[in-house]
């Protein structure tokens, strides 16, 4: 859906953190020490549970059409007991550092991404943007879903309602709930409100996504790990409105 360019329809149904490491537990007889065989002498202490993990998929600003379908996926990403990221990690080439803030959010540490906004388990980075680009100056260049997330068809969406998150704001931009028509009501945090047609939300998570002069919009739908559902929307670069592309994510309510 060209949801104009807040309901630019994104797929994002998001699960929680899922911890995929986990150390092996001890037993009753001491083990070897490091660096030793199995001979006899003292045995040092078991050895420390290894680092839970876990892993994201990544949707870029940048990113073609197709990755919608192929995001980049994120693993290694180590998490603290309560779930949340705590620590290093790759986007591709991209190393971030995460650290969990008393608010249940996040600081993040790299040259380029400085304001990171968390909903639901999802992530967005962002950074400064350009003139008339973004909100409050700040533009979404990364939406990290969890990768426990199951995608699901757009049909899974009817009847809910969601918020849409975009550019680290903290709070949302406008509103959608899928109708059982298939159609989708948008209505912005001002009060202005808009029906989206079955039509163009059909497009928005079809193959290629829903073009117009202003640009291309393209989403996919989630279930999270938490039973609610998400989607990611991403606008191509290029296009009167989408000049430099965008990404974004709505959350159930």
């Amino acid at each position: 859906m060209q949801f104009p360019r807040s309901l630019c329809a994104a797929v994002v149904v998001s699960a929680l953190l899922a911890a995929c490491g986990g150390g092996s537990g001890g037993s009753d007889s001491p083990g070897p020490g490091p660096g030793t065989g199995t001979g006899s002498g003292g045995g040092a202490a078991n050895p420390a549970p290894a680092p839970t993990t876990a892993s994201f998929k990544a949707f870029g600003q940048l990113d073609p059409a197709s990755a919608m379908d192929a995001p980049t996926l994120v693993g290694n990403v180590p998490v603290n007991a309560g779930g949340l990221v705590n620590g290093a990690f790759f986007i591709g080439t991209l190393a971030v550092t995460l650290t969990p803030t008393s608010d249940g959010g996040y600081t993040v540490s790299n040259s380029v991404y400085n304001t990171v906004l968390t909903r639901a388990g999802l992530i967005e980075l962002c950074n400064a943007s350009g003139l008339g680009d973004g909100t409050n100056g700040l533009k979404s260049r990364y939406v990290l879903l969890p990768g426990t997330a199951n995608a699901v068809a757009v049909t899974a969406l009817k009847g809910r309602s969601f918020k849409l998150y975009e550019d680290c704001a903290q709070t949302p931009r406008s509103t959608a709930l899928f109708q059982a028509d298939g159609t989708v009501l948008e209505r912005e945090a001002g009060g202005a409100s808009e029906t989206i047609s079955a039509a163009e939300v059909a497009a928005t998570f079809g193959t290629t996504g829903f073009t117009t002069t202003e640009g291309t919009s393209i989403a996919r739908a989630f279930q999270l790990a938490s039973g609610k559902y998400a989607f990611v929307s991403h606008g191509l670069p290029g296009g009167a409105g989408n000049a430099r592309g965008y990404v974004e994510f709505f959350v159930e309510e």
